[in-house]
This record gives C-alpha cells, sequence and structure tokens, in this order.
C-alpha cells in the first residue's frame, strides 16, 4: 500500500503538474501551493493516527533518536540500499528524463511530458500490488535486475534518440522501483522487531532521501556545467554502484537467513 500510495502521487505530480504549468496561470508556483493545499488536508488525518505498540500508548508522544539495533543491521542495510537506488532512479529519470522525454517527443508541451513520464510510477504501483505476495527479499534481487536493464536502455535511447526505446525504459523503471521500493520496506516490515519498526524504516527513508537529494543536485550541477548526456551518463554509472550495492547486500542477507533456518 505504501508503494502503491506513492507512485500514485508521482503519477498525479507528473500529470496534474504538467497540467497546471502548461494550462494554468502562474506556472512557478501554483504546483506549490496545490501541493501545500494537499498537505494541508492530509495533516489532521495524520495526526489522528493510532498508536500501535504498548511502548506508544505510555505517556505523552515524543520525538525520539534514530537508531537501528545491531541485529539487524545488515538487514537496515539491505532495505536502505534498495529503497536508495529505487529513489536515485526515480531522480534521474524524473529530472533529466523530462528534458530527454521533451526531445525524443519533439513537443515543447509539458504536460505531454508529464503523461510519458508517469508511465513510469504507474508501472511501479501497478507492480507492487501484482508481487505483494512475494518475499521482500527477492523483490529486492529481482528489483535490481530490472534496474540494470532499464539503466542500460535508458543510455541507449538517449544515444539513439528512440521514443519507443524510451517508453520501454519507463515500463522495466517502474518494475524495479516498485520491486526495490516495496522489497525494501518489506524487509523491514517483516523482519525488524515492532517496537524498532518505525525507526528503522524513518532510518531507510532518511538514507534513501539524502542519497535522492544527493544525486539531483550533483546531476543537476553537471548537466548545467557540461551538459544532459554527461550527467545522464555519470547518473547511469552511480545507480549501477548503488544497484551492484543492494544485490550484494541483498544476496548475503538471503544466505544468512537461508543459513540460520538451516541451523534451526
Amino acid at each position: 500500500m505504501t508503494t502503491a500510495a506513492t507512485t500514485v502521487g508521482l503519477s498525479l505530480a507528473t500529470i496534474v503538474g504538467g497540467g497546471l504549468i502548461q494550462y494554468g496561470p502562474a506556472p512557478r508556483h501554483l504546483d506549490f501551493w496545490v501541493l501545500v493545499a494537499v498537505i494541508a488536508v492530509v495533516f489532521p488525518f495524520v495526526w489522528a493516527m493510532p498508536r500501535h505498540t504498548k511502548d506508544e500508548s505510555q505517556g505523552r508522544w515524543r520525538p525520539r533518536p534514530i537508531r537501528v539495533p545491531k541485529g539487524i543491521r545488515l538487514l537496515y542495510a539491505a532495505a536502505a540500499l534498495a529503497v536508495t537506488t529505487s529513489f536515485a532512479f526515480g531522480t534521474v529519470f524524473l529530472a533529466l528524463g523530462a528534458q530527454l522525454a521533451r526531445d525524443l517527443i519533439g513537443s515543447t508541451n509539458i504536460f505531454v511530458t508529464g503523461l510519458v513520464l508517469a508511465i513510469l510510477s504507474a508501472t511501479g504501483g501497478v507492480t507492487a500490488i501484482l508481487t505483494r505476495g512475494f518475499p521482500a527479499g527477492r523483490q529486492v534481487l529481482v528489483g535490481t535486475g530490472f534496474v540494470a536493464a532499464a539503466l542500460t536502455l535508458l543510455e541507449v535511447s538517449a544515444q539513439t534518440h528512440s521514443l519507443l526505446l524510451f517508453i520501454v525504459t519507463s515500463l522495466l523503471g517502474g518494475v524495479s522501483y516498485g520491486l526495490l521500493f516495496s522489497g525494501g520496506l518489506g524487509l523491514v516490515a517483516t523482519h525488524a522487531p515492532a517496537h524498532h519498526r518505525g525507526g528503522t524504516v524513518s532510518a531507510v527513508y532518511l538514507v534513501a532521501y539524502v542519497g535522492q537529494g544527493a544525486v539531483a543536485l550533483s546531476l543537476g550541477a553537471i548537466a548545467t556545467a557540461f551538459g544532459l548526456s554527461t550527467a545522464l551518463l555519470l547518473g547511469v554509472l552511480a545507480i549501477g554502484v548503488l544497484t551492484v550495492l543492494a544485490f550484494g547486500v541483498a544476496g548475503l542477507l538471503a544466505v544468512r537467513g537461508n543459513l540460520e533456518a538451516e541451523a534451526r
């Protein structure tokens, strides 16, 4: 549900946002005011959410430091790398892909570009729903394979100026996003102790958003200074490294789980 909700939000952001920029007044500001209004509506519902564990029900709510227990740090590393890889790919695709899509479509209509970019997030949501019964670790391992294929096709589509390859990249990228994001959160949800689950998920998001921000700012600066092609190539290489790390740590976690199961 978390993955599906996230991808629905991304789809609406590119479609509705593109439409407001193209056809609405104040194109540089209206999107942000709409987002502020949505946050204002959601806030009271979040504030009224019930608490879920006995520890939470004792005393008043207070902020707590983010802490990952020693026993689940490998699990945390696998989850954080999976979600960070999905976020980083989404950043490269949505930021640099927007310019690439506009060039391939041959239109300056931002709404049309938004429709094309929404393919990735919509596919990610469908993937998360269809694979919700799969083990989280397997989702991460399979997701790294899809993101490797999507990275390759993204670079090829940019070099060959092929709109068809770009759309195929969007579909593969959506599958990888859905598997990695859903699998990463699923690892925490299914294996982390209940009283550490919230903090561990927060730690996963912290690393993923810091990584996403670093990728976005770095590639934006590179694209400005050296051009879109250079930034896209470096983005593909950076996410490739993250993909290898995510696959390696998830594989190590799977091996350790199998060994522990045999020992029992």
